[in-house]
């Protein structure tokens, strides 16, 4: 009782959760990451966000990870994160290195409820996605989605309200009865949510995958490096990665070639996005007006849209046949429509690219609950880059 004590501490305050496992075995890193989107519906008035009742979304997730079997034979780091790291980010890819980690495995959640008291109504569900990276093949193994809604009247009855409200009433407490249905509305999505991601969690199997050794690293951090070298519009972080290279291994029988690729990049003139960012010379007849990181783009989409603009500092993800793009420091998601599919083969994440800004949409993942989802088109990428 005095370790559960202690666990549920630590997920309370959000710390890293470290599970032991038999010595020898491999260290995996669950990433995760919950966005929320509550709100409570007025005829009259804006909608406001309710509180979310206790347990919250993320410590039923973090129950449902930490008691999984497939983590039973692993050291299980449990981090709660703004945006998983992902192997084919030259920086991420070094982090997980250095602290040893051998998979990642991202668990993304977003909630969503629509409450009508008014008219006793309400929707909620969650959109879940459980992917799993390999460190040392830099790449992601698998993946998982499911979606789950629940809907009151329907999985919550008017009869279970009015009786909760009884039960209130008779221990002397006077509770509001749009709070009752926001009780039981998330208490449904949350036993709904223990099966469905147990069940995509089953997806992982560690036997199937390399354990992260000095040859794959060595070879990775290599191919990496040179891919980068070879791409103008990178030169952080190819410099990064060849000079993290170059620390690593003093002895590599290439040292020269690199060391030379090191030497022009910090003599090239780099480029980046904001308000001085360098138009390519493409950039009138492609329509673009500015550089905007994947951040800045999230802040201000609304303003946004319509525009043609240079992409930077973000990762792609193919979930089945849905493209998603996501800043390297911040929980959005967009829908990117219109990739060519080279660019899922290249060593790194392409930056910049060239996108459209569409506007939000109803997202067809999240039926019957009003959720709309930024869309963004790719219209190409500056000629030195193009893949």
């Amino acid at each position: 009782m005095r370790r559960l004590g202690l666990w549920m501490g630590l997920a309370t305050l959000g710390l890293t959760l470290l599970l032991p496992a038999p010595a020898g075995a491999r260290t995996v890193e669950v990433h995760l990451v919950v966005k929320s989107d509550l709100q409570r519906l007025h005829p009259n008035a804006p909608p406001d966000e309710p509180l979310e009742p206790t347990p919250t979304l993320a410590e039923k997730a973090r129950e449902v990870i930490s008691a999984h079997p497939a983590f039973s034979q692993v050291t299980l780091r449990l981090e709660k994160s703004d945006s998983a790291p992902n192997p084919r980010v030259p920086g991420d890819f070094v982090r997980l290195v250095d602290r040893g980690v051998d998979d990642v495995v991202e668990v993304n959640l977003n909630y969503h409820l629509r409450l009508d008291s008014f008219h006793a109504s309400g929707k909620a569900g969650v959109q879940g996605y459980v992917a799993v990276y390999s460190v040392p093949g830099r790449r992601k193994v698998l993946s998982r989605t499911f979606t789950l809604v629940v809907s009151y009247p329907g999985e919550v009855t008017k009869a279970a309200v009015i009786q909760a409200e009884l039960t209130a009433r008779s221990s002397g407490t006077a509770v509001p009865i749009e709070e009752l249905e926001l009780r039981l509305l998330d208490a449904a999505v949350k036993e709904r949510l223990g099966s469905e991601l147990g069940n995509a969690l089953g997806a992982y199997y560690s036997g199937s995958l390399p354990l992260l050794s000095k040859e794959a690293v060595r070879e990775s951090l290599a191919r990496m490096a040179l891919f980068l070298a070879h791409a103008p519009d990178r030169r952080d972080d190819a410099i990064l990665a060849l000079e993290n290279y170059l620390q690593r291994y003093p002895d590599a029988p290439n040292r020269a070639q690199f060391e030379q690729q090191l030497a022009r990049l910090k003599q090239a003139a780099g480029r980046g996005p904001g308000p001085k960012a360098k138009p390519q010379s493409d950039w009138a007849a492609m329509g673009i007006s500015q550089a905007v990181t994947a951040k800045e783009l999230a802040e201000a989409f609304e303003r946004l849209v319509g525009s043609k603009i240079e992409l930077w500092s973000f990762k792609l993800d193919w979930r089945d046949s849905t493209v998603v793009l996501t800043p390297t420091d911040k929980n959005q998601d967009f829908i990117v429509e219109g990739t060519p599919p080279t660019l899922r083969e290249l060593e790194t994440d392409p930056n910049p690219i060239y996108i459209l800004v569409v506007g939000r949409r109803e997202d067809p993942r999240m039926p019957l609950v009003d959720v709309k989802v930024p869309v963004v088109r790719f219209i190409g990428c500056p000629k030195t880059s193009c893949p």
